[in-house]
C-alpha cells in the first residue's frame, strides 16, 4: 500500500476501535486485506447494531458524532477520510441496523511491493 505506515496504522486501529466498541459481546469483528491489481483493499466489519441510514452521510464529516460529549470527539472518521484520500484511496461505510457495518477502504499498491501481508504485533 502506499503511504505512510503510521498513518495508515492509525486508519486500522481507528476502524478496529469503533467495530468492537458498537458490537456486542458475542458479536464478531473481521478484519481481511485483499491485493488486486494496482490496488489494496482494507475491510472492516462488524455485526454490531449498525449505523442509521441518516447518518450515513456524515459518518465521515468532521466533528460528527453520535456518542455523548465525554465518549467522542467526531474527529475518529474524518481523520481516516482524510488519511486515505491523502494516500490516492478511497474509504466508503455500509451499514444496516441491526445487522452490522462495513467500511471498506482501497488504497494504490505500491509499484513493486510484494505482496501485502497482515503484521501482528509481537506476543
Amino acid at each position: 500500500m502506499q503511504g505512510d505506515p503510521a498513518r495508515l496504522q492509525q486508519v486500522v486501529g481507528n476502524l478496529l476501535s469503533n467495530a468492537v466498541k458498537f458490537t456486542p459481546s458475542g458479536g464478531t469483528v473481521a478484519v481481511t486485506l485483499h491485493r488486486t491489481a494496482g490496488e489494496v483493499e482494507l475491510r472492516v466489519q462488524d455485526t454490531g447494531k449498525g449505523i442509521r441510514p441518516e447518518f450515513l452521510p456524515h459518518v465521515f464529516d468532521p466533528f460528527f458524532t453520535t456518542k455523548g460529549p465525554s465518549t467522542g470527539t467526531g474527529l475518529g472518521l474524518a481523520i481516516c477520510h482524510g488519511i486515505v484520500t491523502a494516500a490516492g484511496g478511497t474509504i466508503e461505510v455500509s451499514s444496516r441496523l441491526g445487522h452490522g457495518t462495513t467500511f471498506r477502504a482501497t488504497l494504490p499498491a505500491a509499484e513493486g511491493a510484494a505482496p501485502a501481508a497482515i503484521a501482528r504485533p509481537p506476543g
